[in-house]
């Protein structure tokens, strides 16, 4: 009897820590949480358990804690894979597979979200073959598998039609915009604008920021620094509006490559200190990937040749680590403009080069120097030659 009352109290605890949660009382919504935690592993209640590490999770997402929330989320999923029912395991799966591509685990991220999508697909839960086909989707771009991406979200979208799911045609959209952007498919406009009209219907401020992000990113690949400065414009308002210091980072980085190529490497530099700071911290592993890109770019253009090579290589290693193949390439090319006698880094780039054009959908009209002004805005990119 005692054992179920103080079930219940932990349980109580949970729903309270929730409400602080979401009111930002994240210091006592964290306190409630452990205390429920410690009463399920004294009861040996493996449900609780697993309930309050998702709410510490959720915690720590709040606070941009990634680590501590992929911490969480993996404990939990190593709990449901002693005891749990199937839905809940493909969920923190779901979970589990997201934050290890933010830490860097991409080839975790992948293995875990086929395994969670074939599971969902076996039990036929066509809102969760969804949602895994979304999250799935954004770790193949990561790695610039941009045609199974596409085809994956494309599914996703006829899914989320199906379903009457708006949110999820929004994300549909909002991702093939990504993917486009990022492989310089001449949609990208159109996917975003039509995600931003199901965002702005919805009301979801959040999305406004990754919307005007991506626009930047679009307008800062097509060259179009004034308007790519609008949207950065757009961006740091609602980073601050929102207190959200990743997406703040996040914008920083971008704004400093529109420094870059503005011609001010002092001020990217500026920048990029400051949220590599907030990136480390997280940790957000593919964001530290272009911190060092620019820090060594910005290096190089202040003739830092010594600090230039520190970043790029290290830039290289992560990019190569995670599968990155777009940073891979501008860290190649960028260290080949650095070392403009070393043939060996040069060819290499070009290779990549290669590797990485072939990458795009089957089709898809986009001319090599399109790809390239997407990857690449600055000294160095001749050495993919002359076919602009």
């Amino acid at each position: 009897e005692a054992r179920g009352r103080g079930a219940d109290r932990a349980r109580a605890q949970l729903v309270l820590a929730d409400i602080r949660r979401n009111l930002g009382d994240l210091d006592a919504a964290e306190r409630l949480a452990h205390d429920s935690l410690e009463l399920g592993q004294t009861f040996g209640d493996l449900e609780l358990v697993a309930d309050a590490q998702a709410l510490l999770m959720k915690v720590a997402m709040h606070r941009g804690d990634l680590r501590r929330a992929h911490e969480a989320a993996e404990q939990k999923l190593n709990l449901l894979r002693v005891g749990g029912d199937t839905g809940t395991y493909v969920e923190t799966m779901r979970d589990a597979a997201q934050l290890r591509a933010f830490v860097g685990d991409v080839t975790g991220a992948h293995d875990g979200l086929r395994e969670a999508l074939d599971i969902a697909h076996e039990q036929d839960w066509p809102a969760m073959v969804m949602e895994l086909r979304h999250a799935l989707a954004s770790v193949l771009a990561i790695r610039c598998e941009w045609p199974e991406a596409i085809d994956l979200l494309h599914q996703s979208r006829r899914t989320a039609d199906e379903l009457g799911n708006a949110l999820g045609v929004a994300n549909a959209w909002w991702h093939l915009g990504r993917v486009s952007v990022a492989a310089a498919l001449p949609d990208a406009g159109e996917h975003l604008d039509r995600a931003e009209a199901i965002i702005v219907s919805l009301g979801i401020a959040r999305y406004g920021l990754y919307l005007a992000q991506e626009r930047a990113r679009l307008a800062l690949g097509a060259g179009e620094t004034a308007t790519a400065a609008a949207h950065l414009d757009d961006a740091r308002r609602l980073g601050d509006d929102l207190d959200d210091l990743l997406g703040q980072a996040d914008t920083a980085v971008l704004s400093a490559r529109l420094d870059l190529a503005t011609g001010d490497p002092a001020r990217a530099r500026e920048r990029v200190t400051a949220a590599v700071l907030e990136h480390e911290a997280a940790p957000d592993g593919q964001m530290l990937v272009h911190d060092h890109l620019l820090l060594g770019r910005a290096a190089a253009a202040l003739g830092d040749t010594a600090d230039a090579e520190r970043h790029l290589d290290e830039a290289l290693e992560r990019a190569r680590a995670m599968g990155m193949l777009d940073a891979e390439v501008e860290a190649l090319v960028a260290l080949a403009a650095l070392h403009p006698d070393d043939a060996a880094t040069a060819d290499g780039a070009r290779a990549r080069w290669r590797d990485l054009s072939e990458r795009r959908p089957d089709g898809a009209p986009v001319e090599p120097w399109q790809l390239r002004a997407s990857v690449l805005d600055g000294p160095g990119v001749h050495i993919l030659g002359d076919d602009r």
